[in-house]
């Protein structure tokens, strides 16, 4: 916060119960342990496909106009 105090949020990014004010610093940290690698490799292609998709849509949508 601008004063100086420091709140910690839970580690879930949809839930939070912090109301940001004028003045505070938000950190994001440059690389977070999720400790289940498996978990990540399996999604990132999944996360492609659907940004792929979304970017063709949006494609076709611009040409349709």
């Amino acid at each position: 916060r601008a004063n100086g105090m420091i709140e910690k949020n839970g580690r879930s990014v949809f839930v939070g119960n912090s109301i940001l004010q004028a003045g505070d610093t938000i950190v994001v940290p440059r690389k977070i342990s999720t400790g289940d690698s498996l978990l990540i490799n399996s999604i990132a292609p999944i996360t492609q496909i659907i940004s792929d998709l979304a970017f063709a849509s949006a494609a076709i949508d611009s040409l349709s106009n």
